[in-house]
């Protein structure tokens, strides 16, 4: 039998949310109202700890589609009865949308 060690929890790659990819390459959001340019993981942090979610950290982790680029990590976000996995995205883009402005 094959444990998930991942139970309970989506994962939330930080290439969902970058301007820069197509759809192919991981893009999971609108490339002109939601995405932002250059996400990271610690972009995914602060968006995720201001939403209130709870979560874990994966930093080491390399993203499927570009494992040669090196580690972009990734978040563990507690699976909530009230949000499915689009929905948190949703409103994790949101949220760096918004943090993306301020630090210009």
């Amino acid at each position: 039998m094959i444990k998930m060690k991942n139970k309970g929890f989506y994962i939330i790659w930080p290439q969902y949310f970058d301007s820069r990819l197509t759809r192919k390459e991981g893009r999971r959001v609108n490339k002109k109202s939601l995405a932002v340019k250059k996400p990271n993981i610690k972009d995914l942090i602060e968006a995720a700890q201001s939403l209130g979610f709870e979560f874990k950290i994966n930093p080491e982790a390399l993203y499927p589609r570009f494992w040669y680029m090196g580690n972009s990590g990734y978040l563990l976000i507690k699976i909530d009865k009230n949000y499915n996995k689009t929905d948190i995205i949703k409103k994790i883009a949101l949220k760096l949308k918004k943090l993306k402005k301020k630090e210009r």
